[in-house]
Formats: C-alpha cells, structure tokens, sequence
C-alpha cells in the first residue's frame, strides 16, 4: 500500500465532547512530579534563548498536540506509564532497589516510549490511499467517537489521522526497540550523594532520572554518585538537548 503524505493538526469540536487528550505529555505527569519543589514546579532552560523560567507539570512545553490518537495515549501507552511508575515509586520509598528481569523490561517499554515520544511530537501527515474510495464519510462528530472508541477510520478524503498513524508507528517502533535491546536484562539504580539530575527534553542515553537524586542506567549495577558524577552524567544531557532540559532546581545540578 502506498500514499502521500500531508502535515496538519486537527483541532477536537469545541468544548472537545468526547475528551480527548487535545495536550498528550511527552515525559508523564507522574514522572513530572516527582521532580517538583514544596511549590509545585520545576525550573527549565531554554536551550536557545539561554533563559531559565519556572514551569509546572502542566506547561505546554511538556506536551504534544494531539500527535498520536486516542488509542494510544489511553492504551498501551498508559499501561506502559502505569507499569514503569509502580517499578519507579517502590524503588523510591525503598530508597534502593535490585531490579528484576521482568521490571527491566517494563522499565526498558518505557524509555522507548519517552524516547519516540520525544521525536514524534508534531502532528504527523495524514496518510492518503491510492485508489480507495471511502463508502461512509463520517461526520467530525462521528470521528471522535470512533477515535474515543480506539476504532480506526478512512477520512472522506481516502486519508487516515496522521495521528493514527503515529499511534502505530509509535508502537512499532517501540516493539523494535524491545526486539534489538533483549540483551539489556537489568537497570542499575544510581542514587547521587551530591547534586541533583536534569532531565532532558529528547533522551539519547538509556537513562531515566525518576527522582531529584536517583536514576535508572541501562545494564549497570546498583551503586551511588559523587557530585562529579553527576557532573558527567548532566553535561551530556546538557549537550544532547534539542529545546530545554529541567529539574527540580537547576543550581543544585553540576
């Protein structure tokens, strides 16, 4: 099957009826607040503007507009979220953890998911069949009902969403990235004695901060980090930003 594509983002009705998720976050709330101070936000850098600005779990740089459908951010990436916070909560309140084969793989399901997440943040094209007429042309009505329904549909231009189609592809390569990186069977937790993480805005390491203090390393053993560690750790997120990092407080991260 081939087609063209076109890049567009589609707006909900207004008063969105259905409610769908009009600002799907890249980096999940609840990974969000773990990092927010006694007042409720967390403090970014603009990679660009070189500026620091106060921001909140809710801030639109967190988000996409409607990049992916509906099926998506309430199916598999939800139950993907869910199983990475359980994992990133008891190892909190344990202050340290040994992570298991099967933890390791829920924790690997969710760096893939934040790490095309990040890169598929636009609203993608939608993708045009050649030689299809459509037999129903749903009103826009209809669409969101389908779409809150996780059913998918051909527009009355022959055309899927491009969000549909970057729900899948999303999926697709996620389930890739699992099949290449079954040698990853553990995540060592690093818990920092000095300094605290920044969290970057598109993930290159197989690394997942889950506190102010502790992180996840792809295939490395428990341990703890001096400050110039941390350091090390935070210069190479610095580098790899496309648009912002963040944390807790950015003065206290070397």
């Amino acid at each position: 099957m081939c087609g063209d594509l076109t890049m567009h983002f589609v707006a909900t009705q207004p008063g969105n009826p259905h409610q769908l998720t009009k600002g799907q976050h890249i980096f999940p709330v609840a990974s969000l607040k773990r990092f927010c101070n006694s007042d409720g936000k967390l403090e970014a850098r603009d990679t660009v503007k070189h500026t620091n600005f106060p921001v909140t779990p809710g801030t639109a740089i967190f988000k996409a507009k409607r990049a992916w459908d509906q099926r998506a951010e309430s199916g598999y990436m939800k139950r993907i979220e869910d199983g990475f916070n359980k994992i990133a909560v008891k190892i909190i309140s344990l202050n340290t953890i040994t992570v298991n084969e099967i933890e390791a793989i829920s924790i690997s399901l969710f760096y893939a998911l934040w790490y095309f997440r990040s890169r598929n943040f636009i609203a993608t094209a939608d993708f045009s069949l050649k030689g299809v007429c459509p037999t129903t042309r749903y009103t826009e009505d209809e669409q969101e009902r389908l779409e809150r329904a996780g059913i998918a549909f051909i527009q009355g231009d022959a055309s899927f969403p491009g969000r549909t189609v970057n729900g899948v592809a999303i999926q697709m390569k996620i389930n890739r990235f699992i099949r290449d990186n079954q040698n990853v069977k553990r995540w060592g937790v690093l818990r920092s004695l000095e300094g605290e993480f920044l969290i970057p805005d598109v993930p290159k390491l197989m690394f997942i901060p889950i506190s102010p203090n502790m992180c996840l390393i792809a295939s490395k053993n428990n341990g703890v980090l001096w400050s110039q560690n941390v350091e090390k750790i935070n210069t190479i997120t610095r580098s790899t930003c496309r648009r912002y990092f963040f944390a807790r407080n950015l003065v206290a991260c070397p």
